[in-house]
């Protein structure tokens, strides 16, 4: 079996939306100082690096990343190429997607890898997530920063977040060819969270 890390790797260098809390590791103790043991203190946004959006990010009442079921973070997924430079209406979606409709989708935009929000591009509009909640698909992820374009709206995570679609944002999908694969993205278990890290994998026979 060949497994595929899609995670983006958590450091400083790791690009993160503008006023979000970019990840900061603290040393609390250390062996080299004399402590009996190395531990640290960590600081950083929910929805840093790769992730999953919890309706409550966008919903008021909305489920925290909790009740998130796990037979939607794990199965059956596709990758697909995307494009660059722009986001995908329903009609540039409905033209790569395979048929039937997978209940995973993972598109990789440009070279596949996160750039930060001021170069993102990518995302969908909001007629291609009514067709994607339209056709049953269950999660949906982007290797961006976001699902939708920038702006200070977000009509794409209100259709797919209320529609019980999960969004995993920040993939890492550079050397992933288009193809067919199983999913495994679980989320941090943290109580109240809209949105928590995540180590995604794809798995393939």
């Amino acid at each position: 079996m060949t497994i595929r890390d899609i995670t983006q790797l958590l450091g400083p260098s790791t690009p993160v939306w503008p006023g979000d809390t970019p990840p900061t590791v603290t040393r609390t103790s250390s062996i080299e100082a004399g402590d009996l043991c190395t531990t640290s203190s960590l600081s950083l946004s929910a929805h840093v690096g790769t992730h999953i959006d919890a309706p409550c990010h966008v919903l008021g009442g909305g489920g925290d990343t909790e009740a998130i079921s796990l037979a939607v973070l794990v199965g059956r997924c596709v990758v697909v190429s995307a494009g660059a430079g722009r986001a995908l209406s329903a009609a540039d979606l409905s033209r790569l997607l395979p048929d039937p409709a997978p209940e995973r989708l993972l598109l990789r935009f440009a070279a596949g890898v996160p750039p930060d929000a001021d170069d993102w591009a990518g995302g969908l509009l909001p007629d291609a997530a009514d067709l994607l909640v339209g056709l049953d698909v269950r999660l949906v992820g982007v290797s961006g920063p976001s699902v939708e374009p920038p702006g200070d709206v977000l009509p794409v995570h209100l259709r797919l977040l209320g529609a019980g679609v999960v969004i995993l944002e920040g993939i890492d999908l550079s050397g992933v060819p288009d193809g067919h694969y199983q999913l495994v993205c679980a989320p941090l278990r943290w109580e109240g969270l809209d949105g928590a890290p995540c180590r995604a994998l794809l798995l393939e026979a």
